[in-house]
């Protein structure tokens, strides 16, 4: 992978379950097939991954599998700590189910690490698509006390950065993708000449008329709809 040598101290780190188990915890169609739902959560995987893989920086993945810890807080606490101890002065961890995360979010990211000692990228949902710190900002008793997983999360992160006496930036909110209602929020967004967004029409079979606005179904039920024209589900 090429690094970028004007920024070597910076490396990502991609925290994510493997598309398998994303697949088996996140339930992305409200109807379809076990095998659609596994392609949905491969598909979002590789997309970071590729996007990561571009942005020039060092990555290091870790995923579900090879996680240590109790739970999420200490699995991501030993992630991080894995990449300074390979000596690396920035972290900047990101999850896999955040579509519209593009390189220019990255290389931002890294940026403002030069200037601030943490850089928080806010989901809509009160948590973070995005979390770097440098060094000297990652203290590892008050990030295990962080409330990971919730709304709050965000709120909690100004309050670590100003007990640690550090300054931080907010980058652009984006959207992460849960489940079936975050999908049809996705479409609704993504551009048309977007991979993802034809992805997701051809396994939804939807069929795209383009005038100005993504004509697609507004609605869960409709959303249920569309997918029960597909036909019965496979057996497992």
């Amino acid at each position: 992978m090429p690094v970028n040598r004007a920024d070597h101290k910076t490396a990502l780190l991609l925290f994510a379950r493997t598309a398998r188990n994303e697949a088996l915890e996140k339930k992305f169609l409200p109807a379809g097939t076990i095998s659609d739902n596994y392609r949905v959560a491969g598909t979002l995987l590789e997309q970071t991954r590729q996007t990561l893989g571009n942005s020039g920086y060092p990555t290091i993945i870790t995923y579900d599998t090879d996680q240590r810890g109790a739970d999420f807080n200490e699995r991501l606490a030993n992630a991080i700590e894995d990449v300074f101890a390979l000596g690396y002065e920035k972290v900047i961890s990101v999850g896999s189910d955040t579509p519209l995360l593009t390189e220019k979010h990255l290389k931002e990211a890294a940026g403002a690490l030069n200037d601030h000692q943490m850089v928080i990228g806010p989901s809509r949902d009160g948590g973070v698509y995005l979390l770097g710190f440098t060094r000297q900002a990652y203290h590892k008793i008050r990030f295990l006390q962080l409330p990971w997983l919730t709304a709050s999360l965000q709120q909690h992160l100004v309050y670590y950065a100003d007990r640690i006496n550090g300054n931080f930036l907010f980058l652009e909110e984006l959207a992460d993708v849960d489940g079936a209602t975050d999908l049809l929020q996705l479409l609704k967004e993504l551009p048309d000449n977007h991979f993802l967004y034809r992805f997701l029409l051809g396994l939804l079979q939807v069929k795209p008329v383009r005038v100005t606005t993504h004509h697609l179904p507004f609605s869960i039920r409709e959303l249920q709809s569309a997918l029960g024209r597909r036909g019965p589900p496979a057996r497992a």
